[in-house]
């Protein structure tokens, strides 16, 4: 049942992408990732989980990223937090606690830090790597802003979500929101973007938020900032290994 309500969801949505007016719709994914998060950075990031609108957690890690596929993951506070840390390769993401001295594999759809977020939802850099354009369209933003809707697929089942709908703006091509759904066709998430800073075309600081489309009371907010694209960053950083060398 749950395979037919998405393949009569994909059905209805399907339609040509070479649109007369519209660019190719895989090259302006592969755009918007590219004028978003740096394929090639660290940086730090802060997640605040919300529950009935009360912050109940905070947590803060070190980021870094290689590519579409390459993203490594370090907690440093609160100090709870500290020894663990998580690795994304393709589609495979694990996660490591030293005080156990354990690495395990996790799925992309798990519950990040039992908030509403879900692995994917931290542990990727891009849509592209992950997800298919599927639709493309032009629509207006509730301030009257131009924006591209891009309606995505995913590419395999070990992704966190069925559809994403990605509305961008038609300018600078970064983020306004996103609509998540699960594979039974309902809509489970919204993300809203509520701040980029950037210095020319060098990325500053982001600010979004993702709200529990069933309790919008529960929610996160995440902040990435102090990006470095310039680290030299070898692959062996981006090992099983190294992720037991970086937990402190």
């Amino acid at each position: 049942m749950r395979k037919v309500l998405i393949t009569s969801l994909l059905f209805l949505l399907r339609f040509s992408l070479t649109a007369q007016g519209l660019p190719d719709g895989q090259s302006l994914l592969e755009a918007s990732d590219k004028a978003y998060i740096p394929q090639h950075a660290r940086f730090t990031m802060k997640i605040e989980n919300y529950k009935d609108g009360r912050r109940k957690q905070w947590y803060k890690m070190d980021c870094y990223v290689d590519g579409a596929d390459r993203y490594l993951l370090v907690f440093t506070d609160p100090g709870i937090m500290r020894g663990q840390t998580q690795l994304r390769l393709g589609g495979i993401i694990y996660y490591y606690v030293r005080r156990i001295d354990r690495i395990k594999q996790v799925s992309a759809r798990l519950s990040f830090q039992q908030s509403i977020l879900s692995q994917e939802d931290v542990m990727s850099a891009t849509l592209s790597g992950f997800y298919n354009m599927e639709k493309l369209e032009e629509t207006t933003g509730d301030k009257g802003e131009e924006l591209y809707s891009m309606t995505l697929t995913a590419k395999d089942r070990r992704v966190a979500y069925a559809i994403i709908i990605a509305n961008i703006d038609k300018k600078s091509l970064l983020p306004v929101n996103r609509l998540y759904y699960a594979r039974s066709g309902q809509l489970v998430k919204k993300m809203i973007t509520e701040e980029i800073r950037k210095e020319g075309d060098k990325l500053e600081y982001v600010r979004f938020r993702i709200v529990d489309a069933l309790r919008p009371q529960n929610y996160a907010i995440v902040t990435m900032y102090d990006f470095d694209t310039s680290i030299n960053m070898p692959r062996s950083m981006f090992t099983r290994q190294y992720m037991r060398a970086a937990a402190r």
